[in-house]
C-alpha cells in the first residue's frame, strides 16, 4: 500500500509538480517512525522426484480449458 502511495508522488516530483520530501517513503523517513515488522512469510518445502512425478501425471490426466493451457505452456 505504501509502495502504490510513494510512486506517484516520486513521479509527481520529478515532474515538479510537487515540492518537498516523499512522505510515504519509507528510508530515511518512515523506517524511523514506524516499529519494525517481522517476517511472515515463510517458504514451501520442495517436493522429491517421486512426488513431482506423481503432481505432474494427476496434471497430465485433467480435462478442461486450464489443463490444457497449462500443458502447452510447460507449466
Amino acid at each position: 500500500m505504501r509502495n502504490r502511495i510513494e510512486l506517484p508522488l516520486d513521479a509527481a516530483k520529478a515532474r515538479k509538480l510537487r515540492e518537498g520530501e516523499n512522505p510515504a517513503r519509507w528510508h530515511g523517513h518512515l523506517d524511523k517512525l514506524l516499529p519494525r515488522q517481522g517476517s511472515r512469510v515463510k517458504p514451501f518445502g520442495s517436493l522429491s522426484a517421486e512426488d513431482t512425478a506423481c503432481l505432474m501425471h494427476r496434471h497430465d490426466s485433467q480435462e478442461g480449458a486450464a489443463a490444457r493451457v497449462a500443458g502447452k505452456t510447460g507449466v
